[in-house]
């Protein structure tokens, strides 16, 4: 599967776009509560930045996710071969029984080595919604400037209008 996938996809594709436009620093991760993506970039290209960001939530495509699953595979064995590890999610799912909190961030082995499309396109569709999203812009930024193009690219994802977007 990845070598097919790598005939459609470009490795780091969205790194370069990023970098092209002065980005730095890009990364994710993804705790308890939250998946979490930033970097640094170049406040003349505000435009482009938000362009490539909103389109990762509008339309966005997998082409390398079974590396990417090979890697949160690698890292889920990593974590099980540790004694403190274990203990810790043993006694998380004991404490939080009956909460999405009971269950390990990377979620179980059988998960991980057999996912289903269709679950994770629903989980996608019900969580990654404007309404369980925020977008923090740090800079020297004028709302009155700044609003117009982030309804413009950001106002497309779904359920924008129950979302509030506020600019300090």
């Amino acid at each position: 599967m990845s070598l097919q996938a790598g005939e459609y996809a470009i490795p780091n594709e969205f790194q370069t776009l990023i970098q092209r436009f002065g980005g730095t620093q890009l990364n994710a991760y993804t705790s308890t509560d939250e998946p979490v993506y930033h970097n640094f970039f170049v406040p003349q290209y505000i435009n482009q930045w938000c362009e490539l960001n909103s389109e990762r939530f509008l339309s966005p495509v997998f082409r390398l996710f079974q590396n990417e699953l090979e890697a949160v595979y690698e890292e889920k064995n990593r974590s099980s071969d540790d004694v403190f590890h274990s203990a810790i999610d043993d006694i998380q799912h004991r404490v939080f029984a009956g909460t999405p909190y009971a269950y390990p961030i990377l979620g179980s082995t059988e998960s991980i080595k057999n996912p289903q499309l269709s679950e994770m396109s629903a989980f996608y569709q019900r969580h990654y919604v404007a309404g369980n999203m925020e977008l923090v812009l740090c800079g020297d930024i004028d709302a009155d400037t700044i609003m117009p193009l982030l309804e413009r690219t950001f106002g497309p994802i779904t359920e924008l209008k129950k979302a509030s977007i506020t600019v300090h």
